[in-house]
C-alpha cells in the first residue's frame, strides 16, 4: 500500500484485509504532520525520527 502524505490518500493499494487499510489510514491521519517532517528529514539525508504505533 502506497499513502501520499499530503492530501492524505492511498495512491496505490496492495492485497490486504479493508480493516487493515482502515488501521494504517487512521494511524497515518493521526502522524500526519509527523510524517511529512520525516519526508522532509530524509529528503535533507537524514534519518527519520521513530512514530507511535496505533493504539
Amino acid at each position: 500500500m502506497v499513502v501520499q502524505i499530503m492530501p492524505l490518500k492511498v495512491l496505490k493499494s496492495g492485497r490486504m484485509p479493508e480493516r487493515v487499510k482502515g488501521f494504517i489510514m487512521e494511524w497515518a491521519a493521526q502522524h500526519q504532520e509527523e510524517l511529512l517532517k520525516n519526508w522532509e528529514r530524509c529528503q535533507n539525508g537524514d534519518n527519520p525520527k521513530k512514530l507511535k504505533p496505533l493504539v
